[in-house]
């Protein structure tokens, strides 16, 4: 079930919904009408105008998925280069990681500034993989 919606600030022109059967997951509104979901609409189905006004009024997630974005396109021409969905590939790489050779290695088409990007992609998700596991051992 969706709460109400709410802005985190009263001159925002973004509207925040919580999903209140789950923790976690962050939806967003222009207008009321479209919901976005920040996990996976966030930079893809917004407009240039309306992820402008997003990043504007939130800093840290426009930070935080900054490798989805133009300061990072190269992100998405690797994945359109290897034919994966943008958003499932860091999980990939984290599970499978890199292979080296270059016959079977879907990695050769990619130049080093790519590959480094990747490799910084996989490692931050490795480690969010490993401070799951561990809280969930906690529990």
């Amino acid at each position: 079930m969706l709460s109400d919606f709410y802005k985190n600030n009263p001159t925002d022109q973004i509207w925040w919904i919580d999903n209140l059967d789950r923790v976690g997951d962050y939806y967003f509104s222009f207008d009321k009408k479209v919901i976005y979901d920040l996990l996976t609409d966030y930079p893809y189905k917004l407009t240039p105008e309306q992820k402008e006004i997003f990043d504007i009024e939130n800093p840290y997630w426009a930070d935080f998925y900054k490798y989805r974005t133009k300061e990072s396109a190269s992100y998405k021409g690797i994945c359109e280069k290897l034919g994966y969905d943008p958003f499932v590939y860091p999980y990939k790489l984290a599970i499978k990681g890199f292979h080296d050779d270059s016959l079977t290695n879907p990695y050769s088409v990619l130049d080093d500034d790519e590959i480094y990007l990747l490799e910084q992609i996989a490692m931050a998700t490795e480690n969010i993989r490993h401070e799951l596991q561990n809280y969930i051992r906690t529990k």
